[in-house]
């Protein structure tokens, strides 16, 4: 159940960017089926981070449809963050290399694999690798060439 209104023929919920329509849901709609809307991917990830706006814009020149959520916006939810985990493993969904995880107390880093790590993620989502592309087959994180070669088979 999608709640846009139509307002003076536009959708209120649905902007464009790259001539793209990248639909916005509220938090409660991010789990829908998305076949059943011609939506083939998810894309998750912050509006001002370069690679994810790269990201974007990349798949806007491919006419790839996707929808983009804003995790900084949208609050993640603890099923798609232990799906990841089940899907990648926590080591390869954590950016060791971001600024956040520098950020982080030296216990919390030397302890993290003992600790509720999907929590931990719901507190700071920005510790996560950006962007994550989701399918109904596959995760891919980041974007680089090898990211851009499996994108390219979405399609």
């Amino acid at each position: 159940m999608l709640l846009m209104k139509n307002m003076a023929g536009r959708r209120q919920g649905a902007w464009h960017w790259g001539g793209q329509r990248l639909k916005l849901y509220s938090a409660s709609l991010m789990n829908f089926n998305h076949e059943k809307f011609g939506i083939m991917m998810r894309v998750f990830g912050i509006s001002n981070c370069d690679k994810c706006r790269e990201a974007k814009k990349w798949l806007a020149k491919k006419e790839i449809d996707f929808e983009f959520i804003d995790f900084r916006k949208q609050a993640l939810t603890a099923e798609d963050i232990k799906r990841w985990i089940k899907n990648v493993g926590e080591e390869k969904l954590i950016n060791k290399r971001g600024t956040t995880w520098r950020g982080l107390p030296d216990e919390l880093k030397q302890n993290f694999e003992n600790l509720d790590v999907v929590n931990i993620i719901l507190e700071r989502p920005t510790l996560m690798k950006r962007p994550i592309f989701e399918t109904q087959e596959r995760l891919i994180l980041g974007f680089s060439s090898e990211v851009i070669n499996e994108l390219s088979r979405c399609k």
